[in-house]
């Protein structure tokens, strides 16, 4: 089994609420306690190309949510990567372009599309740092019930190093 591949270059956590340290963690308390946050929030400006962190299959995609559109509640554009070795799906949100298509096979480090303000990112005011928002589902996203943390999956992993740049939830 190969090590994963990180979606870019030197990946550092974001935060993603203005005027907070509150950071892009998964289980991030978000909307003042009424929602948390589902995913990791990886810093990158628009128009980042980045990559598949494991092999799999292109198991759907969302590309028509144009940037600095409010679309509330929204991950905006993603593609979803159902990995051939973890089984688990994998969920790339915010995007301004995708690159593959449903039902295609993509290697580990393969370019999946560039990052973007799609969806609930598109103010910088309230969503000042520009990210890849990743979510990682046991059960392929069938319900919402079974994301995991995605930092496990990453090569680089911000837990085991609690030095290592990037905010934490406050």
């Amino acid at each position: 089994m190969s090590e994963p591949v990180d979606p870019f270059l030197n990946p550092v956590l974001a935060a993603t609420s203005a005027g907070t340290t509150n950071g892009g963690r998964f289980g991030c308390s978000r909307n003042g306690g009424n929602s948390f946050h589902d995913g990791t929030d990886l810093k990158a400006d628009v128009g980042t190309a980045f990559v598949s962190i494991y092999a799999g299959t292109v198991q759907a995609i969302r590309d028509n949510v144009p940037n600095n559109v409010n679309t509330p509640n929204s991950v905006g554009n993603y593609v979803i990567i159902r990995s051939n070795q973890k089984q688990v799906s994998i969920k790339y949100c915010h995007l301004s372009e995708v690159s593959v298509q449903p039902g295609q096979a993509v290697a580990a480090g393969q370019e999946l599309g560039k990052t973007g303000k799609s969806g609930n990112a598109f103010d910088d005011i309230q969503v000042p740092v520009k990210h890849l928002h990743i979510v990682v589902s046991t059960d392929y996203f069938l319900t919402s019930t079974k994301y995991v943390d995605p930092e496990p999956f990453l090569k680089t992993n911000y837990g085991a190093n609690p030095n290592s740049p990037g905010p934490a939830c406050p």
